[in-house]
């Protein structure tokens, strides 16, 4: 069989210390008899390999890095759940390796969304993480650490916004804050000796005041799957009886809609149109079982997705059943003139 190194991690000294091998087993194309070993290099310097007791194969693996003090290492994976698991989702999980006591424990997951990508500090040390169930949101390991603590100053600071630190200055006292929304293309600060100073905007001729608010929602498609979305409504406060744009993203096997600022959904919005995003069954961000529960579903249950969530707008009393459109590039043109053959009778949507 063959074997490859999938991941390779060096601490915050450029010292080696973990590669993730799997074993592409009898046939290199079938992965259910593919295996991870995890090796890791001891506090003795000798390397170790730690069982991974993997329910999938292989499962998803992606390193975030280390800890400050370099003693535990993160990543996030799928691998301890089994291929739709009754019970629990298969999301991706937040899991740190301790290198004193050998140990593997999964930190965070959330029922229903993936960890997205690691929070860093000024040395690049994995503070917490990001996922968003909906809403942007972030866990973090220790929330007594100085650096964690400011990060919850800015977000504090600006409620309602997405909030990152995007750069340090090598003695952690200066950084770059990011700033965003959905009517918010985005905006940079600084920070240093405890005052935050507005440097520039990213799209400085946008006014926010044109621009509509995009709310996250979930609702249950006609199978009882729990499906995410997003609904921009167009600015002036109406909020019923609207004509609605239903936007399929594209891809559709990985890319899925987040919240924040789109500037072709903006355009909608500023002239009138609710603007209606699901992320259908099919969709990335929601765990390798909800992506591939989509495959050789296109056309048929991703497609009832999208019908379900126009049903849901319209049950809500949000989008006149008389002017509702269908739009989208990639699959979501794909998705378009399926709505078109499967659904061409507007009333339809009503029922």
């Amino acid at each position: 069989s063959e074997t490859e190194i999938r991941e390779i991690a060096m601490d915050h000294s450029g010292e080696l210390r973990v590669a993730v091998e799997v074993d592409r087993g009898k046939d290199e194309y079938d992965q259910d008899d593919d295996i991870v070993t995890f090796h890791y290099k001891s506090r003795s310097g000798k390397w170790r390999k730690l069982n991974l007791n993997q329910k999938r194969s292989p499962g998803r693996f992606d390193a975030l890095g280390f800890s400050a003090d370099n003693r535990h290492y993160y990543f996030r994976s799928n691998y301890d759940v089994a291929p739709f698991d009754p019970v629990k989702r298969d999301t991706m999980g937040v899991f740190s390796f301790d290198f004193e006591d050998e140990e593997l424990i999964l930190e965070f997951r959330h029922p229903d969304v993936d960890v997205l990508s690691a929070v860093g500090g000024p040395m690049g040390e994995v503070l917490g993480v990001r996922y968003e169930p909906g809403y942007p949101e972030m866990h973090f390991f220790n929330t007594e650490n100085p650096h964690v603590r400011l990060i919850q100053a800015f977000r504090a600071s600006f409620p309602g916004q997405a909030v990152n630190i995007n750069n340090y200055t090598e003695d952690g006292q200066t950084s770059v804050v990011a700033v965003r929304g959905d009517r918010n293309p985005g905006q940079f600060y600084i920070y240093r000796d405890g005052k935050l100073k507005h440097v520039a905007d990213t799209q400085p001729d946008v006014d926010s005041d044109w621009l509509g608010s995009q709310e996250a929602f979930t609702m249950n498609a006609r199978d009882g799957k729990k499906l995410y979305g997003f609904l921009t409504l167009p600015p002036g406060g109406t909020d019923s009886n609207l004509p609605l744009i239903v936007n399929p993203h594209g891809g559709p096997h990985g890319p899925f809609d987040r919240w924040g600022y789109d500037r072709r959904v903006q355009m909608l919005a500023s002239n009138g149109y609710a603007v209606l995003q699901v992320n259908f069954r099919g969709s990335g961000g929601y765990g390798e079982d909800f992506e591939k529960s989509g495959y050789r579903k296109w056309g048929r249950e991703m497609q009832d997705d999208v019908t379900d969530a126009t049903h849901w707008a319209i049950q809500q009393g949000i989008a006149d059943p008389d002017r509702i459109c269908l739009y989208g590039g990639s699959y979501g043109g794909y998705a378009t003139l399926q709505g078109l053959v499967r659904e061409p009778d507007p009333v339809s949507y009503t029922h």
